[in-house]
């Protein structure tokens, strides 16, 4: 995370904001549809 941060800020500096947001984005995007997957399969396991 420390270094995708660098190279957002790197980016940003560069005027590459839109490359920026997706270099911080895309990573969260995942993880969050990881969690959202795996909370939908432990919802379907209890029931």
């Amino acid at each position: 995370m420390v270094i995708q941060g660098l190279v957002a800020l790197m980016a940003a500096r560069r005027g590459y904001i839109q490359m920026a947001w997706l270099i911080l984005l895309v990573p969260l995007g995942l993880s969050l549809l990881l969690v959202i997957g795996f909370l939908v399969l432990f919802a379907i396991g209890i029931s």
